[in-house]
């Protein structure tokens, strides 16, 4: 059973956006009636927490699975409420088998979905469909589908065939054609390929490259009655027929180097699409300087050009070490950052295929900060007996100092802003028992040129359910807000809760997953 929300302006573009701005919750089952035969069972409510649409849907089915032939035969029923009001309802009947014959060369699959009703929702259309794949060769198969959707607002005919084939080691190809035919909306034939290659050059170094694109070759994308317009049409949507489909070509080309000490990473990416061009570049290196100590830098660099002129440009890059010897009562982090966002052309910051940027402004601005940040950790050792009287050495105290500094020079329609920020944390916590311990936590920050000082300050209380795991509950009695180093330091006013993790090769092992060398 399960329940989610997520709100249309939750999060920075990280999450789906076909769950964007939508609750949903339902629940799922499944019986085993004996070693081949299973009963599934599935029922859900979509709402849309921005219009009046709606989905409430039930659907289970009976499979029975057999080394070589898969059987299922089940009942689905969609009841649809769309943005403008409109209802659709849909109940169909469906049955497919799937059979591998000569060895798994050939793999039949046909499968076929009889409404019982008016098939109302663009979803869950009467269908039927034939779906074929051969190998050829040991790398190459032919693969095929044709498929045919009639519902009570659209008819939809699909074929598609294509090439998949894995001529050398580490390099998949895979090539698809196809032409698909919508009562409402026309013809349309579209071509997808993709390429992707690993190449092992030596014991250290590993190259890879890809090359992806669609096209289409005729026709216009399709546009259906959809509950969620994010979700493409279950007939007609993706690659056959994406409301949002693009035409593009994207390559990218990286490696990867690892000896000793050390290890670096770098790729560089291309994609020239109709809706935005973009290029980019990624690094990253790590040298290992001793048990416990290390040294690393990242950079990225993307620039994108929409396709009505607008661009942005972001730079990161940081350096940063970590300091943390197993023995060592002290630990110690440090980083050093560079942030550059620019933007050129833009309408309040809206840039749409052009690239994600922090600026919501209008016509040209830039922000560049330089971040500096000092973390270190001091946990005196003690001692105490166990149930058996033996001295066993505990950390029962933790404090913690954390230092920042940051620069901002900007520009916003010709005119530069730049300023320093100071900032200071002290964290104390003592531990009650081997699970509980009580803290407090404060942070100062000051800006230079303003003359403003902000303070956070407030209580914590520390549990620690399982070994390796911290959960933390504090309440700032006073606080600010501080994007950059939020990730750092809690500092909003109010309450706030954190957890901590500690993984290592050991972590999993219970689980079967530990490490293996």
């Amino acid at each position: 059973a399960y329940a989610r929300e997520l709100e249309a302006d939750y999060g920075v573009g990280q999450q789906n956006q076909v769950e964007q701005g939508r609750r949903k919750f339902g629940v799922d089952g499944r019986v085993l009636l004996t070693e081949d035969l299973s009963v599934l069972g599935s029922v859900w409510q979509d709402d849309s927490l921005l219009d009046a649409s709606r989905r409430r849907a039930a659907q289970t089915q009976l499979t029975l699975q057999r080394q070589r032939t898969l059987l299922r035969l089940g009942l689905t029923h969609f009841a649809d409420r769309l943005a403008d009001g409109r209802t659709g309802d849909s109940t169909v009947l469906e049955a497919g088998a799937t059979q591998r014959l000569f060895n798994g060369a050939l793999e039949l699959n046909a499968s076929t979905s009889i409404a019982l009703d008016q098939a109302e929702s663009a979803d869950l259309p009467a269908r039927h469909r034939l779906d074929a794949r051969y190998q050829i060769i040991q790398d190459v198969r032919l693969v095929g589908t044709y498929e045919i959707a009639d519902g009570e607002n659209f008819n939809a005919r699909q074929l598609r065939g294509g090439i998949e084939a894995t001529p050398w080691n580490g390099g998949q190809i895979i090539t698809t054609v196809g032409e698909e035919s919508v009562g409402e909306f026309g013809n349309r034939s579209f071509a997808a390929f993709g390429l992707s290659q690993s190449v092992q050059v030596t014991s250290e170094l590993t190259l890879d490259a890809t090359v992806d694109g669609n096209r289409t070759l005729n026709g216009t994308p399709n546009v259906a009655d959809l509950v969620n317009p994010n979700q493409p049409a279950a007939s007609g949507g993706q690659i056959t027929g994406n409301l949002n489909f693009e035409d593009f070509t994207a390559v990218t080309f990286g490696g990867a180097w690892r000896k000793d000490r050390w290890s670096v990473t770098a790729r560089g990416e291309y994609r020239d699409g109709e809706q935005a061009d973009r290029t980019g570049v990624t690094f990253g290196a790590i040298r290992q300087l001793g048990e416990g100590s290390l040294v690393g830098s990242g950079a990225t660099w993307t620039r994108a050009e929409n396709f009505n002129g607008s661009t942005t440009q972001i730079m990161d890059a940081s350096v940063a070490f970590a300091h943390r010897p197993d023995e060592s009562e002290v630990a110690m982090l440090g980083k050093l950052e560079f942030r550059s966002d620019t933007v050129t052309g833009a309408v309040a910051g809206n840039v749409a295929g052009a690239g994600r940027t922090a600026l919501l402004v209008d016509g040209d601005a830039t922000s560049r900060r330089l971040i500096a940040s000092l973390s270190t950790n001091w946990s005196p050792r003690g001692w105490d007996e166990d149930d058996n009287g033996i001295d066993q050495q505990t950390r029962r105290d933790e404090y913690t100092l954390f230092l920042g500094a940051r620069y901002n020079f900007d520009e916003f329609e010709g005119t530069e802003f730049s300023g320093t920020t100071l900032l200071a944390g002290l964290d104390a916590r003592l531990g009650l028992t081997d699970a509980f311990e009580i803290g407090f936590a404060g942070t100062v920050r000051a800006n230079i040129e303003d003359a403003v000082t902000s303070f956070s300050y407030g209580p914590t209380i520390g549990f620690s359910p399982v070994q390796d795991t911290l959960f933390t509950i504090g309440y700032n009695i006073e606080g600010f807000r501080d994007g950059d180093f939020a990730a750092a330091r809690n500092t909003n006013k109010g309450l706030f809760a954190a957890v901590r993790l500690k993984f290592d090769a050991d972590t999993f092992r219970s689980l079967g997953l530990g490490a293996r060398r």
